[in-house]
């Protein structure tokens, strides 16, 4: 689910920028010494990175999914041809808008509704400036509905009449072990039982017969 989503925006952007920037590929949150390094020969580039997950409260049984995109803008006429761009290479600045404009409001396959790009912020740090690349970072939102790539059903607890959940069968042995707690409260409760029948004040054993 997060992979095929990560690889829609990829595609997405890849589309929208036609050749203009050198990479668009997928990263992890934060680089390294040495990705930054490479990602140095290949600016202007723009990579996505899943960032996480949380709950949504508008969308029953789904979660809102953020994913950041980060545009590497590389320009040797220096710091202002870098955010403004020049005849022949992008800038950041131009980059964050297509990015945005191709992004927000659009449905990816999978997505339980549209992306929204919540934020858009000029990441610097001096060892960007020192290595001559600028970076912004843009955060999007996507719900996705709970399932995972295998197809596997969201666990059915059973409704609120106690019904059973939809997709059990029916058992073919229950076993329970129990313990009753002194009759008034007069002592101590025990403690919860283990395994095994000689620890259980009352033991219930159902097998139903077989057809």
């Amino acid at each position: 689910m997060i992979g095929a989503l990560e690889d829609a925006i990829i595609c997405r952007l890849r589309e929208a920028f036609q050749g203009r920037v050198r990479e668009v590929d997928h990263k992890p949150a934060k680089f390294d010494a040495d990705e930054l390094l490479r990602i140095l020969t290949m600016a202007p580039a723009i990579y996505v990175a899943f960032l996480g997950w949380q709950r949504s409260a508008r969308l029953p049984g789904s979660v809102m999914t953020t994913f950041g995109v980060y545009l590497v803008a590389s320009n040797a006429s220096g710091e202002r041809a870098r955010r403004r761009g020049d005849e022949a290479t992008i800038g950041a600045y131009e980059m964050a808008v297509c990015t945005a404009a191709s992004l927000d409001r659009w449905v990816p396959e999978g997505a339980a509704g549209p992306i929204e790009v919540q934020s858009c912020e000029n990441l610097y740090a001096s060892v960007f400036e020192k290595n001559g690349i600028t970076v912004y970072g843009l955060v999007c939102d996507v719900p996705v509905q709970i399932q995972d790539d295998w197809g596997v059903p969201q666990i059915d607890a059973g409704d609120a009449t106690g019904a059973p959940p939809s997709f059990l069968d029916d058992f073919i042995t229950f076993h329970a072990d129990q313990d009753i707690p002194p009759f008034g409260n007069v002592a101590t409760p025990p403690p919860a039982p283990t395994s095994g029948a000689d620890r259980a004040d009352a033991v219930l054993l159902v097998t139903l017969p077989t057809p």
